[in-house]
Order: C-alpha cells, then structure tokens, then sequence
C-alpha cells in the first residue's frame, strides 16, 4: 500500500473548486483525509488573486503514474486548462508532495502554508 501526500490549490472560485476536488478524491481514494483550508499569496506567477490551499493523505495501491493520470483529469474536469494557466488563473491544481518515501516539488516544501498544514496531516 502507498502513502502519498497531496496539495491542492485554486485561485479561480476557490472554496468550489477545492471542494470539487475533494469530493473527487474521496470517491477515488476512500482513505482520503485532508486538512483544513488557508489562504496564501501567488509564488512565481503573475496573479492577483490568492489560492486556496490545503493537503490530502491518502493510501493506494494504485502507482504513481496511474495517480498522476487520475489528478490531471480531475484537474481538467475542474475546468483548469492551459491557456488559464499561462496566464494564472488556476481553476485547481492538485500535486503530489510525496509518494511513500520521496519527495515530490521540493521548492513547495520550502511554502510557508506547506510549511503549517503538513503540522496536520
């Protein structure tokens, strides 16, 4: 079984778009569990909007490659789509931090609000 760590963050209606995303992880992942929600300021992109952000547990037998197909559909049935995303609006964007014991986007682990939710996971 796989233990794999999750952000999500939106800053394009924000509160519906993370509890989109939860509500399809939950039914994908039974073992979901997630932390409360805080906001943060954009880091590396042109936005004047703030994310939404929070992270999710989960255990899967389900490999990385099959996980990472299943947040990029999420993603893309959320509404997130390229040309938003160049210029930074960000419908939802769902990572993985870590898969079993690696580390996934090491520079958001350096995040103040990656910093405070993992406290809580």
């Amino acid at each position: 079984m796989n233990d794999i760590i999750m952000a999500l963050g939106s800053n394009q209606n924000q509160v519906e778009n993370i509890n989109s995303a939860k509500v399809a992880l939950q039914k994908h992942f039974t073992s979901a569990r997630f932390t409360a929600s805080i906001w943060s300021e954009p880091v590396g992109m042109e936005s004047t909007e703030r994310f939404l952000n929070c992270l999710c547990r989960v255990t899967s037998e389900d490999d990385i490659d099959c996980i990472n197909g299943f947040l990029k559909r999420t993603e893309k049935e959320i509404g997130r789509t390229s040309d938003n995303s160049k210029q930074g609006k960000i419908a939802i964007d769902i990572d993985i931090l870590k898969f079993n014991d690696a580390i996934m986007h090491e520079s958001d682990w350096k995040r103040g609000y990656i910093k405070e939710l993992i406290k809580h996971i």
